[in-house]
């Protein structure tokens, strides 16, 4: 309304000054009432444009003003390449003011009046001030930096050779060494290392059998017939159940004429088969023979020519058993068998026929 009022007071001033209100060429006073309204009618369409178009701006630029802010400062950059930035159209800062607003051309007809606009103020922000933040704001990305060669290490040093260290033998194991040793030692006709071998067998693996019948059997050679006995007797107390123990056991008895210790030791213990150790009921037979049990020697010779009836020793064996026994009949069918073998010893062969000859006289 300030600018209405001014409007009018530059109006009321013109008139005071001039006597043509209208300020054409060519008017007097007498035509000062017709001209006069007019002029105020012209005023009065001015100032209804006017009106209008404030009205229009108000409802329209300036509040979309209100809603869109202008100022560049209050919009958070966007973060764009540095490059970006400087190829934009260069801002400057400016800043117009409402009284520096240029005035409106004038019209060829009478002079119109129009109310300035009053027009925001916007304030850009410099070149410089943006191209600065927008390159603190922008981070480079980051490139894949190639990491730094290792620095090479020396190459390991070869692995030392393996050396393997032998195993202890257990003692079992060292017995057996040792019996080998006392093998190799035999056949070379060495029996005394022989024997030392077997006996150190024996003191690592007393149950070792092999190097106990080994070495009572030099002792036996070497006419050493106690020390025999005593090996096998020690085998027996280990493993009873071991039948060349006291088939050699009982031998070496009998030997020395101890018959009927040397049965009862054949008695003792499991009784293996006829088949699994004939020369085990072979010393069974004789020594029973020998002690009179001709029974039992005639059962047992019966037993094993079961087993090898082409046996001339148990056809013999047989024989004098049945001899002893008085069955004289059955005798002589066992010698001729025994002569029928063709397995006899000549003197064997001899002494089976001295026989024969006198049975059937």
């Amino acid at each position: 309304m300030s600018l209405l009022n001014q409007m009018l007071k530059d109006l009321e001033k013109r008139q005071a000054t001039a006597g043509d209100p209208t300020g054409l060429p060519g008017t007097g006073a007498g035509a000062k009432g017709p001209r006069r309204f007019g002029v105020l009618l012209w005023v009065l369409l001015a100032l209804v444009l006017v009106l209008g178009g404030l009205v229009f701006w108000l409802s329209t630029g300036h509040r979309a003003g209100k809603d869109v802010p202008l100022a560049v400062e209050q919009v958070e950059p966007r973060k764009m390449p540095v490059s970006a930035a400087v190829e934009t159209t260069p801002a400057f800062e400016f800043e117009v003011a409402a009284s520096e607003a240029p005035a409106p051309p004038p019209a060829t007809e009478p002079e119109v009046v129009t109310a300035p606009v009053e027009t925001p103020v916007v304030k850009a922000v410099p070149v410089k001030e943006t191209v600065s933040s927008l390159s603190e704001s922008v981070e480079p990305p980051e490139l894949p930096v190639a990491a730094p060669p290792s620095p090479k290490t020396p190459p390991a040093s070869e692995p030392a050779a393996l050396v393997k260290t032998p195993r202890p033998l257990s003692p079992k194991e060292q017995a057996r060494v040792r019996f080998a040793e006392g093998e190799a030692a035999l056949k070379d006709g060495r029996l005394s290392e022989a024997e030392q071998a077997w006996r150190r067998a024996l003191r690592l693996n007393p149950t070792q059998r092999e190097s106990r019948e080994k070495l009572a059997a030099v002792l036996i050679v070497a006419g050493r017939r106690a020390e025999a006995e005593k090996v096998f007797a020690a085998g027996l107390e280990i493993d009873p159940a071991h039948s060349p123990f006291r088939r050699g056991y009982a031998r070496l008895l009998a030997e020395r004429d101890d018959l009927s210790t040397a049965r009862e030791v054949l008695r003792q213990g499991p009784v293996p088969t006829a088949a699994g150790d004939p020369d085990y009921h072979a010393l069974f037979a004789a020594l029973s023979q020998r002690l009179g049990d001709y029974a039992a020697a005639a059962a047992t010779y019966s037993l094993l020519l079961q087993q090898d009836p082409a046996s001339g020793v148990s056809w013999l064996g047989l024989g004098l058993a049945l001899e002893s026994d008085g069955r004289a009949p059955e005798a002589v069918e066992a010698y001729r068998q025994a002569i029928a073998s063709g397995s006899l010893q000549p003197d064997l062969l001899s002494y089976v026929r001295g026989r024969l000859d006198m049975l059937e006289r």
